[in-house]
């Protein structure tokens, strides 16, 4: 694992200082006191319209819970809150739930040796940030918060503002937040690289959808590597899905189709580059239904090193990324922020490469 700057620093947006007080937002909201501090401290006893309309504008005028506390913590250690957040969306995915366990046990780690607390919580990934924000952040109960991004860029955004926070995993591209990612283009390198000596020239790529930039990044790197070492990009070989969580079942009619698909072209690929474990292991599974053998008839990769990638049949080659290390990374790179250090880093967790055997060399 190897940690560096990223090679443009971003500007961060400066906290704004102007201070809001509880009757501003009152004021703001057409309503009592009594309710905004109900809003805050207990919801469900306010109606849904006006909790949602005072909800509006807290967040419009960013309003945080003493914040006078707060600017004492910044400079006295005693009065912080000793808790760290980590936001989750809840993908409805059991991989997903496998890394966010690894990274938790890396920032667990971490958090623990300085004594400090760490508050999980999932929020609805396509939720507004309105509803979806937990209470420990209306309050500012925490010191800073680790983020497992949404679909949704502005609930990230809303999320972090003027907050110390951390993005853990991939983030949007022009969203300017300090974060720990993998380098998902070494890891396509090392793919192709490999296949590429096991004589493949016709390399299929599956993914879901390249809008996420995990993705992008992925299918970038397939591309550049193939043009790098002189194979014209076939666009017939790639092979896209319009979501970015794809549940096991859809995964399986997925590949069957896609299978289908790359056999019956004219020059069908002798091997496939899946941009997840979950699409390797449904490309493996529809292959033998098809009567298409792995690795015999055509290799296939797949990324991230699941759980489960040693146990498919044939054990599937992949490249490792290394979450539990990126938790510990993500929470080492949030208390020298709670501690005035450099906001604007970008960390990258260089992947290595698993072989198994779900690749061969191509025949003749």
């Amino acid at each position: 694992m190897t940690r560096h700057k990223s090679l443009v620093t971003l500007p961060l947006p400066m906290p704004d200082e102007t201070a809001t007080t509880i009757k501003t937002i009152a004021e703001s909201a057409g309503v009592s006191i009594a309710t905004v501090s109900r809003v805050i401290n207990r919801p469900e006893l306010v109606a849904e319209h006006t909790r949602r309309r005072v909800t509006r504008v807290i967040q419009q005028h960013n309003f945080q819970i003493s914040r006078e506390a707060q600017g004492l913590r910044r400079g006295n250690r005693s009065l912080r809150t000793g808790r760290i957040g980590f936001l989750v969306p809840d993908f409805p995915h059991r991989s997903v739930e496998s890394i966010t366990e690894e990274m938790c046990r890396g920032a667990q780690r971490v958090i623990s040796a300085h004594n400090l607390e760490l508050v999980l919580h999932y929020y609805r990934f396509d939720a507004d940030p309105l509803t979806s924000m937990p209470k420990f952040l209306r309050e500012n109960s925490v010191d800073g918060i680790l983020v497992r991004p949404p679909p949704s860029q502005a609930t990230l955004m809303e999320f972090c503002r003027n907050r110390k926070a951390v993005v853990v995993g991939n983030t949007f591209a022009d969203a300017e937040l300090p974060c720990v990612i993998s380098d998902d283009w070494a890891g396509m390198r090392m793919v192709l690289g490999y296949l590429h000596e096991l004589g493949h020239r016709r390399i299929a790529f599956v993914s879901p959808s390249v809008s996420a930039l995990i993705y992008l990044r992925r299918l970038q790197a397939y591309r550049m590597e193939l043009e790098k070492r002189g194979i014209p990009c076939d666009r017939a070989l790639e092979k896209t899905h319009d979501a970015v969580a794809i549940q096991a079942e859809e995964t399986a009619i997925l590949c069957r189709q896609y299978v289908a698909e790359l056999r019956a072209l004219p020059q069908p690929p002798t091997a496939i580059a899946a941009a997840t474990d979950g699409f390797a292991a449904g490309l493996i599974a529809a292959a033998r239904e098809a009567g298409w053998h792995v690795p015999q008839d055509v290799s296939i990769t797949g990324f991230g090193d699941q759980y489960y990638a040693a146990f498919v049949d044939p054990p599937l080659t992949t490249v490792h990324i290394d979450h539990r290390g990126t938790g510990e990374l993500a929470a080492l790179q949030l208390l020298r922020m709670i501690e005035g250090g450099d906001q604007s880093v970008q960390t990258l967790v260089r992947p290595s490469f698993v072989e198994r055997r779900s690749c061969a060399s191509v025949k003749g």
